[in-house]
């Protein structure tokens, strides 16, 4: 055993580097077996991520979709509260009407009043001309305060 292992027999040397060329092919053959299966389980995961970038890619159409409908949204509720203010001043006049046809009747009445003032101071002469003159003044100045 001593002489084999220190290579003094040809034949023992020649069989060991036969068995190491074997091992050797061997541990080749493996090496680039595993490297077909390290290769197609790396095309397998970078599929799948590829599937998950287009997945992701869908949720943000969908994100930019929804935000669309969320600016419509806005815009319908900007839109329904110029309405709705709208709505409040229309309501505010039709509140305020019984007080304008109040007054465009108390206008009238004084209006009428002073023809008749007017009139009668047409027919009349001296003080009571005068009188006349000063209730169509005060008649004036009341539509004047309304």
């Amino acid at each position: 055993m001593t002489t084999a292992a220190t290579g003094s027999n040809p034949e023992l040397t020649q069989e060991a580097r036969q068995g190491l060329g074997k091992a050797a092919l061997i541990v080749a053959l493996l090496a680039v077996v595993l490297m077909v299966v390290f290769f197609f389980s790396l095309r397998q995961n970078i599929a799948t991520i590829n599937n998950q970038v287009k997945g992701v890619t869908g949720a943000e159409e969908a994100v930019q979709t929804m935000q669309g409908k969320v600016d419509a949204m806005e815009s319908q509720v900007a839109d329904l509260d110029e309405q709705v203010q709208s709505l409040n001043q229309a309501m505010d006049k039709v509140e305020g009407l019984p007080e304008e046809t109040r007054r465009v009747v108390y206008e009238s009445m004084m209006d009428e009043m002073a023809q008749k003032a007017n009139m009668l101071g047409q027919q009349l002469d001296g003080a009571a001309k005068e009188k006349l003159a000063e209730v169509n003044k005060i008649l004036e100045e009341l539509k004047k305060d309304l």
